[in-house]
């Protein structure tokens, strides 16, 4: 028995620009060799919301990341420039943490933003923007100091037409008791996230969010028509095809033998999970969930990448070395007693593995199943400093459940 990854967190919407760029040339400078370069993307959470190198839990944002980056450095000359200039400046850095040596100054994304606002404190864009990576508690804006959630707001009140910033905004009420009013209308988080759908009904993220709000069997209306999570899920994927949590909560939707249609093309579970990995091919839990749903020996996961099921199952514990699930699949998939993977350039045998996993959680049922399993006769295994043998371990997964 495989056991799969859930996904739970809900998406924050990545930065977004109006369509005038910056006029700058840059060059990659400075830091020392631990240090990402500028540029490279850093930020993880399928029933939701995911460390680039580092994933957040919000999608798109590297909100808390404190890895250093490179400077880079802009030959540009800022006099003159104008709020969405500095808008467009600070959403091409790589990370919330990267920096850009520019006019005699070092800044980060939250100084350009802040610089924007400077310029035009109307600019909703640069409000909402600015929410997405305040550091600290707050960032200071013409003398005020200004909470994530009151960035939001502000935005929203200077344009309640902005989706991105309702979806936003719909994160910070994640208590079921929280509401904020805006323009005289209460709103929950459920009605943020219907909101920001009806300012733009192409906003993938938001689908996803609202289908993680919706419990089995519940439905919603937006624009006349009854909705279910399954259907918003695959809104998801038809609006937001580059979002990888629509492909691996639409495939949970869906039970084993059943297609869905997706703008005009149809998927199994398992082409939706494979579609998963290649959109983001960093995503733990969807190689995890791939894992699971194979039955035979090897899968083409696209462009003739031809990989074993002990493969997948590596990848999947390779990018996730804590999930439960992934130790103990890749376990239950190594058939020989005494074979071994390499993970992290160390080798790990099947009774390794499932000790990891128990380590994390003594209590996870599967892999004590599984672990008695691997014990012939009388042989015994340690976990946590206690030896068991077979019976004492199935008595363990039967306690666990």
């Amino acid at each position: 028995m495989c056991i799969r990854d859930s996904v739970s967190s809900h998406h924050q919407l990545p930065y977004h620009n109006d369509p005038v760029p910056p006029t700058t040339t840059a060059t990659t400078g400075g830091g020392t060799d631990n240090d990402t370069a500028a540029g490279t993307n850093n930020t993880t959470t399928a029933t939701t919301a995911v460390t680039p190198t580092r994933r957040n839990t919000n999608w798109g944002a590297d909100v808390g990341d404190t890895t250093p980056t490179a400077e880079t450095v802009s030959t540009a000359d800022t006099t003159g420039w104008s709020s969405n200039q500095w808008c467009a400046l600070g959403s091409s850095l790589a990370s919330d943490t990267a920096l850009i040596r520019i006019g005699g100054e070092t800044l980060c994304r939250e100084d350009c933003y802040i610089r924007a606002l400077r310029i035009d404190n109307t600019y909703a864009l640069a409000w909402s923007n600015l929410g997405l990576c305040i550091k600290g508690a707050n960032a200071t804006v013409g003398g005020r100091r200004y909470t994530k959630q009151q960035c939001y707001q502000k935005a929203l009140e200077l344009n309640p037409n902005f989706a991105y910033g309702w979806n936003n905004l719909a994160l910070m009420l994640a208590d079921p008791n929280s509401t904020i009013i805006m323009n005289g209308v209460t709103y929950n988080q459920l009605s943020c996230y219907i909101k920001s759908i009806e300012c733009d009904p192409t906003l993938g993220y938001s689908w996803n969010n609202i289908a993680m709000k919706l419990a089995p069997g519940e439905t919603i209306t937006i624009a006349d028509e009854v909705l279910t999570s399954f259907d918003c899920y695959r809104r998801a994927a038809e609006t937001a095809p580059n979002l990888p949590h629509g492909w691996l909560n639409l495939a949970r939707g869906l039970s084993t033998g059943q297609t869905v249609l997706v703008s005009g093309s149809e998927y199994s579970r398992l082409d939706l999970f494979i579609m998963a990995v290649n959109v983001d091919p960093t995503y733990a839990v969807a190689w995890s969930n791939l894992a699971a749903e194979l039955t035979s020996p090897t899968i083409d996961i696209g462009g003739g990448n031809i990989m074993t099921k002990i493969e997948v199952n590596t990848r999947a514990a390779e990018l996730d070395f804590n999930s439960l699930s992934s130790l103990t699949n890749l376990a239950i998939a190594m058939l020989q007693p005494n074979s071994k993977v390499t993970i992290g350039g160390q080798a790990y045998s099947k009774k390794e593995l499932l000790v990891r996993a128990l380590g994390i959680d003594a209590n996870y049922s599967y892999a004590w199943n599984a672990l008695a399993a691997c014990l012939i006769g009388h042989e015994t295994v340690t976990v946590g400093g206690k030896a068991y043998n077979r019976a004492q371990c199935s008595a363990r997964a039967t306690q666990c459940l």
